[in-house]
């Protein structure tokens, strides 16, 4: 074996290392994340050794992949986080956060948010095997004005019509 090996296999493993230099650029994967170099950094560079779960001026959080295009986040509530995931009817969201007919049914479900990293301008999405369901906020981080009534309904994999009103229109939900 090469004496150069080790250095190879330091320099080709994915994880962040605290022994090794770092280009800007580089993509490295810590605490269960991946983090892309915004400078220099390591032991023998000027910057030191920088964490990156620890200092967002050497490392910013990146997606890489198609299975985490949106990260899974189990939560207690989905109120107050900044940026795009997913999460469902597993995660441990509060009953109160979600749609009434899904917490009187006990469906299972899938949602999103699709939202900016400061907390700004959120979209949350709810899809269950009969409905979806969506929500909006544009206020800062922490002071939504979310409640279980904020759900819209968009569809329904089944209508059933309102024949008496004569218009055609889907019989009006309650409770939604």
């Amino acid at each position: 074996m090469s004496e150069t090996t080790p250095l190879l296999m330091k320099m080709l493993d994915p994880a962040w290392r605290n022994d090794c230099d770092y280009d800007e650029g580089a993509i490295k994967y810590h605490s269960g994340k991946h983090y892309k170099a915004l400078q220099p950094s390591g032991p023998h560079r000027g910057g030191g050794v920088r964490q990156p779960d620890e200092n967002t001026t050497y490392w910013e959080e990146v997606i890489l992949s198609s299975t985490t295009v949106a990260r899974k986040e189990n939560i207690g509530s989905i109120q107050s986080i900044p940026g795009t995931f997913w999460f469902d009817s597993h995660c441990g969201v509060n009953k109160d956060d979600i749609p009434l007919y899904l917490k009187e049914t006990g469906y299972d479900w899938t949602g999103v948010q699709l939202g900016m990293r400061a907390g700004n301008d959120k979209l949350q999405l709810i899809i269950s095997d009969q409905r979806m369901y969506f929500r909006s906020d544009d206020n800062p981080l922490g002071e939504e004005v979310w409640t279980t009534d904020s759900w819209k309904l968009i569809s329904l994999n089944s209508l059933e019509y309102d024949d008496t009103s004569g218009n055609g229109y889907p019989k009006p939900e309650t409770g939604i």
